[in-house]
């Protein structure tokens, strides 16, 4: 089975809601590089693999798409703030994609944003809302969506 960066360092999640403002009761996302990545994390039936949730992945994914469903793995409860649910995403920006890809596991990641407002489409929307809370930015350019 394959585990979550999240399972592995929890304490460092109490950072991104502090950073935020984010309520614990909100859960974060949990990216990952690809489909078959993405479906080790979750349970469900082979048919709905392939009929509902697969189709629905296969045309929208790489993307912006958050697809929940019940959690197969051990993510932390700090992640699915205590749900059996999980929702995971398969990012198409180059520079998130390189850093899934390269860390070889699923990655738990909020926006870059406080909490409530809008999520960020660039370095200078995330500087607006973090400045100060947080070490720095990874300009990849705007993100478009």
């Amino acid at each position: 089975m394959q585990k979550c960066f999240a399972c592995y360092h929890s304490s460092g999640f109490g950072t991104y809601f502090s950073c935020q403002g984010r309520p614990s009761d909100n859960p974060l996302i949990v990216h990952a590089p690809d489909f078959e990545s993405a479906r080790k994390l979750v349970c469900m039936a082979t048919d709905t693999i392939e009929n509902d949730v697969g189709l629905l992945a296969k045309a929208f994914w790489p993307g912006p798409l958050t697809i929940i469903l019940p959690s197969n793995s051990p993510i932390s409860p700090l992640v699915t703030a205590g749900l059996d649910t999980v929702g995971i995403r398969v990012p198409d920006h180059p520079i998130a994609h390189a850093l899934l890809v390269s860390c070889g596991v699923p990655i738990a990641a909020p926006s870059a944003n406080l909490s409530g407002k809008p999520s960020p489409t660039s370095a200078v929307h995330v500087l607006s809302d973090l400045d100060g809370r947080i070490a720095g930015v990874l300009d990849g350019g705007s993100t478009g969506v």
